[in-house]
């Protein structure tokens, strides 16, 4: 279904070409949070979870063997099983928040490798044969006070300004048509709150067949010469 709506819009979009009211050729940018349906108060920071992932697995533990001694006595400890899976659907979610903050910690880490490198490579091109001595390898293990949400691990804490409250939030950013016809040409939902940074990732969401052959939309080179903090550019 999802597959057939973007294929409908593209579509759409081709035959506003084809008619001259969309041209392509400066796209403007922008972005507005959305709240997720997630509260603040369900998030909890590594440390934390760390720290109820022993405390629950020891209590787990210490009530798998009142049960045994229950069972070995002949008693009926009725609030027992519901004790134990209680706690148990507990640590598995802590579990799982552990997983998704180290696996956060590793792709981080391995972004900043990869554009250390970049940064290298394109300084060897410009000086010659030089060496990095200022980066310092990211850990790739999660810092004690990041957080997630137990309701929505992929929301972020997000405000629009500094006069405002942090909610879960989602930055979705629109690609639109900046010359008359205002069409929106892309659209992404970021888990950043900064707009900064956003460009490039929203330029590649417009799809490749509303672009100029020549135009050379799609490269990794015309794309990486884009400035961060531009919200327009030109595709012609």
């Amino acid at each position: 279904m999802r597959q057939s709506r973007l294929k409908g819009g593209i579509q759409v979009l081709e035959l506003a070409r084809e008619l001259k009211l969309l041209k392509l050729g400066i796209v403007s940018l922008d972005g507005i949070l959305i709240r997720a349906n997630a509260s603040k108060d369900k998030n909890i920071s590594y440390q934390r979870a760390q720290q109820l992932r022993t405390q629950l697995q020891q209590e787990v533990n210490a009530l798998l063997q009142q049960a045994e001694q229950a069972d070995q006595a002949d008693e009926d400890p009725q609030k027992l099983p519901e004790e134990i899976a209680r706690r148990q659907a507990l640590l598995k979610k802590m579990d799982e928040a552990c997983a998704r903050l180290e696996a956060r910690a590793k792709a981080r880490a391995e972004a900043e490798r990869a554009e250390c490198r970049r940064q290298l490579g394109q300084r060897q091109a410009r000086e010659g044969n030089v060496q990095s001595t200022d980066f310092k390898p990211p850990p790739g293990r999660p810092a004690p006070e990041d957080q997630i949400n137990l309701t929505d691990p992929d929301a972020r804490l997000m405000r629009k300004s500094q006069r405002e409250g942090y909610s879960q939030s989602y930055n979705a950013q629109v690609v639109v048509d900046a010359e008359g016809s205002q069409l929106i040409v892309g659209q992404r939902v970021s888990d950043c709150a900064s707009n900064a940074g956003q460009l490039v990732p929203d330029l590649q969401r417009i799809p490749k067949e509303l672009c100029w052959p020549t135009a050379g939309m799609q490269t990794s080179r015309t794309l990486n010469g884009c400035s961060r903090s531009d919200r327009s550019w030109s595709c012609m």
